[in-house]
């Protein structure tokens, strides 16, 4: 997706949520997001997958809130 440029097109917002040590999708696959395209927004979280936290799906929750 990179090297075709589809990452640096146009796209709907995101919520990017990641853990610290996830490694079902690396943290260095957010930050390619972060790198390419519109401006998203990121929560990184201490832990594995997703940062499996009290706040990870409050924080999303809270996204999707005030998405709408």
């Amino acid at each position: 997706m990179l090297d075709s440029g589809v990452n640096d097109g146009e796209h709907t917002p995101m919520l990017l949520v990641n853990g610290i040590d996830d490694a079902q999708t690396p943290i260095r696959d957010l930050y390619l997001l972060l790198e390419h395209g519109a401006p998203e927004e990121a929560r990184v979280f201490p832990g594995g997958h997703v940062g499996q936290t009290p706040r990870t799906y409050p924080t999303i929750i809270d996204y999707i809130g005030r998405r709408f």
